[in-house]
């Protein structure tokens, strides 16, 4: 049972060896899988100057940025003529689309869409609305096939050339459009009735067909401006001469269904598609078909193939779009688990004296052969029975060999034969793995335990421990020294330092140990360069530690190391180390910190790595052990220049909290040259893409938002960048991107943004804000100033009110009080008495008017009214007059202002105290009138004695009145015809 096992072991690397052998791509992903595009039949490919890839489908178009598909159909804006989509092309910043509804043009700065369809009456439009084939010759002039039998040529202005080809059938397509010397173009074209396909050789005066055939599949192509035709079991030349096709020399094993397309490559290579899930790479240079590849189910048709601009091949198909990423040969690769059919660890690899360089894995130990380039297994004699793990020369003739589990052997080069080292073993049961062996310069020997540091004490003939608790529980992984009697020790806890103190015979004496506590990481690999240690750590990067300034530097993969695990350095060419980590192999360029990264993909033997695996031979070449066998190398041969991608920003989306929506622009060729955000943004997403489709979740974006965020920070691991609640203010966007080679690009994007503060918080509202209070405060204290000197109008005028109408009755009271005291007759005292009286009442009544006027309770038409009344019952009733008073009847009252009152009111009272005095009427009667704008007051009596009446009117009375009417701004006229009549218009609305 057991040996069936280890056949079928066997075999299964076997065949997988045979399969590599026969693999040219390292890579290979379907990138339509579990997306929108799944069931999307993929026909044609372009990429735009900025990087994105545009896939033509049958249900529509697709831009892509490495993470996202952005749909263009004809239900989309801008739209489409038709969803299905026949062939695509790229002119300068335009984006031609052929489908079966017509032709669109699309502007990719602006995204402004063409459309150019078949017009009965123009016969400078396209002759056929399905459109099969794009094509621009070396002159930049676009041609255009059709489902029918003529091709267009594009003159500008929206104006097309239109030609028939003859002696093809109308039912008929044009497959393929090509250039040929002399600007002749060579089509091919399928009737469809009978399969028959064409082959017709274009100029500008003639037409002529130079093959017709009833084979199934051909494929017309070009390479280094030769035309060659693919059938379905060999290729075709085309011979300038003869103007026919005759057998280039290259053959196919079995007859093939071709597709009906072919690609050729910078490399002349030319790519061969078929329709039952395989594809032909072949080289027209060795005539020899050397590669069939599979890359889906076998009724999977192949329709085009499209290299972008970092080499990266797609094929779309009928099942979807794949990525191709053809293997690189930058490494030589050694002792690979397919080569050797068993899994392959390599543990340590050394270069001896005489130049010859060893390893060995779990099991066997390998020798160089510096001629043709490959590790022999030595096939050992190992008498220990453990593994091997570790190598130190310990002469020319012999090699030390620390075991896993078995302590230290002894590698006899002569009869090559692995036996322990000592004949009892000196290694203890936790000490017996021995993961690293050095030598000092006084040749003695340190061991790095699983359990420890260990010297072999040659005096004594054991193994010994050094007096520190540290060094003899933690695990040793390296040892290296920078000077004679200066040890560094990487161990599980970190970095010690030992200084070892020699005796007159070498031997040792006493050493000093202390731990470099600024390093408590575990330290797996040590390299020494000049005052300089480099560290590779478990899983924080690699440490740089100057030696005379203890000062640390770290770098991760914030820097662009591939991964933060790490195993192996070594030095390389002038100024670069060369880093083995957990996912890939990283170049440092120590002068300018920049890292270039290489995987599996590159000619790696495996993307992971081993501690001690490590060796640069004496001729400088680097060799780095890892899980898979061995990748050596040049390091002076590498061109690490790699940043021929694009870097763009393209969707930008906020959520407004105010508006409760979402805001979403989507980006195209980076013609976001600034952006304003609300104040509300509760939160920001800026998404980006790197033209690096090779494996899109490894590119790296960091960022500095100046204005917020001043250093630089690294995205773990995704393409958003999100802010929340950002605050309102001035801001700088930078953005830069590494990709799967680990070095940033030179390119970066600079978006000045702009946070739009709460309007109540903007300069122009805190300006009216400010203005409007100060005019609030101006009003009020123009108000207050206003109130005040009305308030002095007022007492003024009471002041004189009560000087002018009580005065004089004042005065005369007292006068006649004094008459009293002197020597009179009753009925002059009575006289004086009864004058007293009346000039009391009169006072009494004035008093009454100027606390009647000055009171704004009062100051609504009624109430003037109702006073008016009052007066004219006082003053004509005992005159025997009678009266009346027509007053406005209105739901509303209307307000009179309180000088107006009281003018209007002392004009009335003047009227009614000349009607009194001068008239001899019987009847007054009072009217109130009012319109739109303003109150009319008559006031009309009846009296007879007009004589009288009209001399008295420029006496003092009449002109109070009439100077009252002016300062209310009113009207007032004085008529005496059949009476005596005074109207007075009031503006009550002027305020």
């Amino acid at each position: 049972m057991l040996i069936i096992r280890y056949l079928l072991f066997f075999l299964l690397f076997l065949n997988s060896f045979i399969n590599l052998k026969a693999q040219e791509f390292s890579f290979i992903d379907n990138v339509t899988i579990s997306t929108k595009l799944q069931n999307h039949n993929i026909i044609s490919i372009e990429q735009d100057s900025n990087g994105f890839l545009w896939i033509g489908t049958n249900l529509g178009l697709y831009r892509y940025d490495g993470y996202n598909f952005i749909a263009y159909n004809i239900t989309s804006n801008p739209s489409l003529l038709d969803n299905n989509i026949r062939s695509l092309l790229i002119d300068n910043n335009n984006l031609w689309i052929a489908s079966k509804g017509g032709i669109n043009v699309l502007n990719l700065n602006t995204k402004v869409m063409q459309s150019y369809i078949h017009l009965e009456n123009d016969k400078r439009s396209i002759p056929n609305n399905y459109v099969t084939k794009l094509f621009k010759d070396k002159n930049n002039t676009i041609w255009i096939g059709y489902n029918t039998n003529s091709i267009s040529k594009y003159l500008g202005n929206n104006h097309f050339q239109n030609f028939k080809i003859k002696d093809v059938s109308t039912n008929s397509t044009i497959n393929e459009i090509l250039e040929m010397p002399n600007n002749n173009l060579i089509i091919e074209a399928t009737e469809l009735e009978s399969n028959i396909k064409k082959i017709a050789l274009i100029n500008s005066s003639a037409v002529k067909i130079i093959r017709t055939s009833k084979e199934s599949p051909q494929t017309l192509f070009q390479q280094n401006s030769v035309t060659y035709l693919a059938t379905e079991n060999k290729i075709l030349k085309y011979q300038l001469t003869t103007q026919s096709f005759v057998d280039a020399g290259i053959k196919f094993n079995e007859k093939e269904n071709l597709q009906g397309l072919a690609f050729t490559d910078k490399n002349n290579k030319v790519y061969l598609g078929t329709n039952n899930g395989t594809f032909y790479l072949f080289s027209l240079e060795t005539n020899n078909v050397f590669l069939k590849i599979n890359i889906g189910k076998s009724e999977t048709w192949i329709n085009s193939f499209f290299v972008d601009s970092t080499g990266l091949l797609w094929i779309a198909t009928a099942t979807g779009l794949y990525k191709f990423k053809q293997k690189q040969n930058l490494f030589r690769n050694h002792l690979h688990s397919l080569e050797l059919s068993k899994a392959n660890k390599i543990r340590s690899i050394i270069q001896d004296v005489n130049n010859d360089i060893y390893t060995v894995n779990q099991t066997d130990l390998f020798k160089y052969d510096s001629i043709s380039k490959t590790f022999k297994n030595l096939n050992w004699t190992n008498k220990i029975n453990s593994s091997p793990f570790s190598l130190l020369e310990l002469d020319s003739l012999n090699l030390f060999v620390g075991t896993q589990g078995g302590g230290l052997g002894i590698y006899n080069k002569k009869t090559n034969v692995l036996r322990p080292y000592f004949k009892k073993n000196k290694f203890n049961n936790y000490n017996n793995h021995i993961f690293k062996i050095f030598k000092d310069e006084n040749d003695i020997v340190w061991f790095g335990t699983r359990n420890g540091l260990k010297y072999y004490n040659s005096q004594k003939g054991e193994i010994e421990s050094l007096a520190n608790d540290n060094l003899n529980k933690d695990i040793i992984y390296d040892i290296k020294s920078n000077k004679k009697g200066s040890l560094w020790i990487g161990t599980s806890t970190g970095l010690f330092h030992l200084k070892v103190i020699y005796n007159n015979n070498n031997d040792l004496m006493m050493v000093n140990v202390s731990k470099i506590r600024s390093i408590f990481y575990e330290i797996r690999t040590i390299l020494i360069n000049k005052g300089t240690l480099w560290l590779a750590t478990q899983s924080n990067g690699i440490l740089k530690y100057d030696i005379n300034t203890h000062r640390i530097k770290i770098f991760n993969e914030f820097q662009g190391l591939s991964n933060n695990t790490t195993y192996s350095i070594l030095p390389g060419f002038k100024n670069d180390i060369w880093v083995g980590t957990l996912h890939g192999l990283s170049r440092l360029d120590t002068l300018n910190n920049l890292f270039v990264n290489f995987y599996d993909f590159n000619g790696l033997a495996d993307n992971e790595f081993n501690s001690s695996s490590q060796l640069k031979s004496k001729n400088g070449e680097l060799f780095m052990g890892g899980q898979n066998g061995i990748s050596s190398f040049f390091p002076e041969d590498f061109d690490t220049d790699i940043t021929n991608f694009k870097l763009n920003i393209t969707k930008v989306s906020w959520y407004s909290s105010t508006k409760d929506s979402t805001m979403v622009i989507n980006v195209d060729n980076n013609n976001l040259k600034s952006l304003t955000l609300p104040y509300d943004n509760t939160f920001v997403n800026f998404e980006f893409s790197v033209s690096d489709y090779l494996q899109p979740e490894n590119n790296k974006y960091k960022y500095k938002f100046s204005g917020l965020q001043n250093e630089w920070r690294l995205l773990s691991k995704t393409n958003v960048l999100s802010f929340t609640n950002l605050p309102p203010g001035e801001y700088n966007l930078e953005v830069m991107a590494s990709t799967n080679y680990g070095k940033w690009s030179k390119q970066s994007i600079k978006i000045p943004i702009t946070v739009k503060q709460i309007y109540y918080k903007r300069w122009w509202f805190i300006t009216f804000l400010g203005g409007f209070m100060v005019l609030i405060g101006f009003s009020i204290r123009r108000y207050e100033l206003g109130h005040i000197k009305k308030m002095e109008e007022l007492r003024l005028r009471i002041s004189r009110d009560l000087h002018d109408e009580l005065g004089s009755a004042l005065t005369g009271i007292a006068i006649r009080a004094e008459l009293l005291s002197e020597k009179l007759t009753i009925k002059a005292k009575d006289k004086v008495l009864s004058q007293i009286s009346i000039q009391s009442r009169e006072a009494v009544d004035t008093l009454s008017d100027i606390v009647w006027a000055i009171d704004s309770r009062n100051n609504s038409l009624q109430n003037l009214s109702d006073r008016m009344n009052n007066v004219m019952y006082l003053l004509l009733t005992p005159k025997n007059i009678t009266f009346n008073l027509d007053a406005i009847e209105e739901k509303k009252s209307i307000l009179l202002k309180q000088d107006y009152r009281q003018h209007v009111f002392l004009i009335f009272k003047e009227a009614i105290t000349n009607i009194i005095k001068h008239s001899n009427a019987t009847h007054v009667s009072v009217s109130f009138f009012k319109d739109k704008k303003s109150i009319r007051l008559r006031i009309q009596d009846n009296g007879k004695n007009i004589s009288l009446t009209r001399d008295k009117l420029n006496g003092n009375g009449i002109n109070n009145m009439r100077l009252r009417a002016v300062k209310m701004k009113s009207h007032l006229e004085i008529f005496t015809k059949d009476g005596f009549t005074i109207e007075l218009w009031i503006d009550y609305l002027n305020k």
